[in-house]
């Protein structure tokens, strides 16, 4: 079995106050970062990728669904990244970057979501963990699995708790959802 190859978090981040984060394909990802970082005081800089090219952390949910995303890893110094995907798994194990990896099942992977269930309600529910915590995630959307492991595995490795950062993550208050108001 391959050996992913972590990094540590970002030393170059004390000197600029706080990581960049640049999230490539998910806007919900970026949405709980940011929770995670106001949550624990953390001067984290998130962002969406657009047309600049990122530099610092990037965050790819899932990487074969937006191959236009792969293009901006080499600039990028950390790469935090799903194993379920071959574009995935091929960009973690290539030792060209330093990468944190995140899947649903993998064990070779550092943050793994294991015990997956749908509730009669329509909620997702799972236990993450990594190598010395284990945590339960509750989702309102089935959808927001991806995303939410990237903001978990995201927040893990820069020394956030993963029960923390589950906290964050499992709490609907935080994704704002726009709802139609009827009028009468």
């Amino acid at each position: 079995m391959p050996t992913v190859h972590t990094a540590p978090p970002p030393r170059s981040a004390a000197r600029r106050g706080g990581p960049t984060i640049t999230v490539a394909d998910s806007p919900r990802a970026a949405q709980w970062l940011r929770a995670i970082a106001a949550r624990t005081e953390k001067p984290w800089q998130v962002r969406e990728l657009g047309d600049e090219v990122p530099y610092g952390l990037l965050v790819l949910t899932q990487p074969g669904e937006y191959p236009e995303a792969l293009r901006h890893w080499i600039a990028a110094h950390q790469v935090v990244v799903s194993l379920d995907s071959p574009q995935g798994r091929s960009l973690a194990f290539s030792n060209r970057i330093q990468t944190f990896t995140f899947s649903e099942g993998r064990n070779d992977a550092d943050l793994t979501a294991r015990d997956l269930r749908l509730t009669p309600s329509g909620q997702l529910r799972f236990v993450a963990f990594n190598r010395s915590a284990l945590t339960r995630i509750g989702l309102e959307d089935p959808d927001d699995l991806y995303p939410a492991l990237a903001a978990l595995a995201c927040a893990v490795w820069l020394g956030v708790p993963l029960s923390l950062a589950g906290e964050v993550v499992s709490d609907p208050a935080v994704l704002w959802r726009p709802q139609e108001i009827k009028m009468a």
